[in-house]
């Protein structure tokens, strides 16, 4: 049985798009962005270092033309990417990802991880060596209506 995204996941969603989307647009370098993006919500996170870990719970890919595809409930639990032929955790952070490129690797990843109480979110990414960011936000609202806000009480890391 797949399990369905709620609507929290749908919201982080969205903030993952509105970050990666214009990535995909960004012609001011001439090294190309990422093909893809995996999109994972983590079981755990580090609340020091402000890191999502592992296990991943659930799993999407993008493609830089805006698609989405969730990757089979099946497979994420398995651990393993939408062609199952390599670890899902190991695709997201393995060299193999990285591309000559200086500037963004070839595979971005944007992770989350919402707390048990659902009231924050921990968002990272990484679409480069020197182009990833890490911060918390606070959950406003319930449903259609709810909204994500940064809470400064966490501070952020940029590179």
């Amino acid at each position: 049985m797949e399990l369905k995204s709620d609507w929290l996941d749908l919201l982080v969603l969205r903030e993952a798009e509105d970050i990666w989307i214009p990535v995909t647009k960004d012609d001011s370098s001439d090294e190309p962005p990422p093909d893809s993006l995996y999109i994972v919500r983590c079981a755990n996170a580090d609340w020091d270092r402000l890191l999502c870990q592992p296990p991943v719970i659930r799993a999407w890919l993008y493609n830089r033309a805006g698609q989405r595809t969730q990757i089979p409930t099946d497979k994420v639990s398995r651990g393993y990417n939408i062609t199952g032929d390599e670890p899902l955790e190991e695709m997201i952070e393995s060299p193999k990802r990285h591309s000559t490129n200086r500037r963004f690797y070839a595979v971005g990843s944007f992770k989350f991880h919402i707390t048990a109480d659902r009231r924050h979110v921990m968002m990272n990414y990484t679409f480069g060596p020197l182009y990833a960011a890490g911060w918390v936000s606070r959950v406003s609202g319930h449903g259609t209506t709810a909204k994500l806000e940064r809470d400064p009480g966490f501070g952020m890391w940029a590179a």
